[in-house]
């Protein structure tokens, strides 16, 4: 139990840092243990230290166009051998494989990074995945007449939702056989590369943030207390004054642990580092996001569906026809 005073410094050993950003990255370590006791032998410190740009530099490499070749060469080995049940779940592996979610997705949950940062790497390895659709697109199992038919299916299934949310006459221009492969593929790197490591990153450090306060919370709950029984307040001296200051004592302290029990006090203990106004907001919206209704389902699906046209909408007017 950590036992403080408001004038000492913080706990060289806690089990959460008293920086925030401290505590993500030891949390984020602990995703890396397996790496981390192979590589850190030998110099840990220097490890822990450049852990996030290996992190970036491996991520960025699984997207260069040398490993985009190899996987190209890859899915052109594929065929579709005319059952119906097996031309599905091949058409359906090669949309996922060419989202480049089996890599790089699993590379940015395995070797996460912060977000801001995780964002920017998302974007430049979306980007680049984008570029090779073309390529993508003209393998044998992208080309044959059963992905083909499925490919104008699912486009004219996502067309038609989006024309529910536009109006009449809104929509983009039909694009050819080509142009709806690139389409589709761009909307599954998006939706499998981007959006879900997003999503489980923002999670994650979500969850930091909320275990990481309770638990200075609990601990400024324990020193406020300590402050009151040590309280002047409470000793001879505060048995001779009036009843008058020993109720506004009391409401004084009481006022001070309400306020220990809900929000750090920063001025107080200057050692606690939160993360800034905005990350604070954004991680207890992500805390407080929390279905528990039937209407809750409804509008999260509803939700889902809007930004779903949004993204297709978009990648529509950007895909050349």
């Amino acid at each position: 139990m950590l036992r403080l005073a408001a004038s000492s410094t913080p706990p060289s050993q806690a089990a959460y840092a008293p920086s925030f950003s401290e505590h993500r990255r030891r949390a984020f370590e602990s995703w890396d243990r397996p790496l981390i006791d192979y590589l850190t032998l030998a110099a840990p410190a220097s490890f822990s230290r450049w852990r996030e740009l290996q992190a970036a530099q491996l991520r960025l490499s699984m997207s260069s166009q040398a490993t985009a070749k190899v996987f190209l060469n890859v899915l052109s080995s594929w065929r579709l051998n005319g059952g119906r049940l097996h031309d599905m779940a091949t058409y359906a592996h090669a949309l996922v494989a060419c989202s480049g979610a089996p890599v790089v997705t699993a590379l940015a949950v395995a070797r996460p990074v912060r977000l801001w940062l995780h964002l920017l790497l998302q974007a430049a390895v979306l980007v680049h995945t984008v570029r090779c659709n073309p390529s993508l697109c003209g393998t044998p199992v992208l080309q044959h007449p059963f992905s083909r038919r499925a490919t104008r299916s699912i486009y004219s299934a996502l067309s038609a939702l989006l024309s529910l949310a536009l109006p009449a006459g809104a929509l983009p221009a039909q694009h050819t056989p080509a142009g709806q492969c690139r389409a589709l593929l761009t909307l599954g790197q998006f939706l499998l590369n981007f959006l879900a490591s997003t999503i489980i990153i923002a999670a994650a450090e979500a969850s930091f943030y909320r275990r990481w306060k309770r638990h200075w919370l609990a601990w400024q709950r324990r020193q406020a207390a300590e402050e009151a029984r040590a309280s002047p307040s409470s000793g001879a001296a505060g048995r001779s004054s009036g009843s008058s200051s020993m109720a506004g004592s009391s409401g004084t302290g009481a006022t001070t642990r309400a306020a220990a029990a809900h929000k750090l006090d920063t001025e107080r203990y200057p050692f606690l580092q939160p993360p800034g106004w905005l990350a604070a907001r954004f991680y207890e919206a992500c805390t407080a996001c929390r279905l528990r209704e039937v209407q809750d389902y409804v509008m999260a699906a509803a939700t889902s569906a809007l930004l779903l046209c949004s993204a297709w909408h978009i990648i529509l007017l950007l895909t050349p026809p």
